[in-house]
């Protein structure tokens, strides 16, 4: 409070605006791989942002979530500094933003 005093609230009568991300949930910051199957991220990328071949390299690989779209698209940052953007399905959640073991990006 601007005048510096301190208050100590009962739990109950607080409300909570808004709620930590689950475990596992895809949110910016996020490590994230994508499915090892080209074939499958391929087919998942139709109307998701779509594919270049070059993504191909990318199946398999670890990188961190750098954007979120409201149609399902996710643009992912690997550790060299290259983005693409895919359908949330074909990614893994690794874990949260900041964990430990984190991919630098």
């Amino acid at each position: 409070f601007p005048e510096g005093k301190e208050w100590t609230y009962n739990p109950e009568a607080l409300v909570l605006l808004s709620a930590p991300p689950a475990s596992g949930a895809m949110v910016v910051g996020a490590r994230v791989r994508v499915l090892p199957d080209v074939s499958e991220v391929r087919r998942l990328a139709e109307g998701h942002g779509g594919w270049v071949d070059a993504m191909a390299g990318y199946c398999g690989r670890e990188g961190r979530v750098r954007k979120l779209t409201k149609n399902g698209n996710v643009r992912v940052r690997f550790p060299e500094g290259k983005e693409w953007t895919y359908n949330a399905a074909a990614l893994t959640v690794l874990s949260a933003p900041g964990a430990a073991g984190a991919v630098v990006g």
